[in-house]
């Protein structure tokens, strides 16, 4: 009786489509990065405020080599979105990075 139940709830899991392999992105980089745009991560502000960190370089590397390697534009314009926050028209940071 209980394998029974067992077997049933077994099929039942592997029918579901959320539990297919389909789920698997086919890039990681891409599903991180995507993933990170989508939270505003490293995007110049922090709290409100234009903000600069090393972190935020080290993200905006990422991107540019997820761009050189993909071709999609959305990375690179990530980055140039992020330093116009924090670059005014006259080349000084707005930030009080040091």
């Amino acid at each position: 009786m209980l394998r029974s139940i067992f077997a049933a709830l077994a099929l039942a899991l592997v029918s579901l489509p959320s539990l297919s392999v389909a789920a698997v992105p086919d890039s990681y980089a891409v599903w991180a990065a995507d993933s990170a745009i989508a939270r505003k991560q490293g995007n110049g502000y922090r709290d409100g405020s234009p903000y600069v960190s090393y972190e935020h370089g080290e993200l905006w590397y990422a991107f540019e080599q997820l761009y050189k390697i993909t071709g999609d534009k959305k990375y690179f314009n990530y980055i140039l979105a992020g330093a116009n926050v924090l670059v005014d028209s006259a080349g000084k940071i707005i930030s009080q990075y040091k």
